[in-house]
């Protein structure tokens, strides 16, 4: 059975989806047959080999005191230096936000300025 078949036996199946970061206005979805016969390159990771796509949400999670928050610290910073995270490349300096609700604002400030320091990322980062 081809790709085309397959698709086509299920298609009804299947509901359509919205894309990551298509605006809510659009009316974009896509069939399963659609998708199948796409060949469009896609976008370049952010963090190689996956780790980190365009358009996508990273969560972190794990138990307690297992150093989540810094590993997320840890990312943002090298995301917004372009520099690599991990031994993975970086494609180029990108906007990142962090989402907290476990520490002051000074406290986070002095994590981030400690962390940048030991990072050698410098002062503006």
């Amino acid at each position: 059975m081809t790709t085309n078949q397959i698709a086509a036996t299920i298609k009804h199946q299947l509901p359509t989806f919205r894309p990551v970061g298509s605006n809510k206005n659009e009316n974009i979805t896509y069939t399963l047959k659609e998708i199948l016969a796409d060949t469009s390159i896609p976008p370049k990771h952010i963090v190689e080999k996956g780790i980190l796509v365009p358009g996508g949400i990273t969560l972190i999670h794990g138990k307690p005191k297992t150093r989540k928050s810094f590993l997320a610290i840890q990312l943002g910073l090298h995301l917004a230096c372009g520099t690599p995270w991990l031994g993975f490349k970086v494609s180029k300096p990108q906007k990142a936000l962090y989402i907290q609700a476990e520490l002051s604002y000074h406290a986070l400030r002095g994590r981030l300025h400690e962390m940048s320091r030991k990072l050698m990322l410098g002062k503006d980062t």
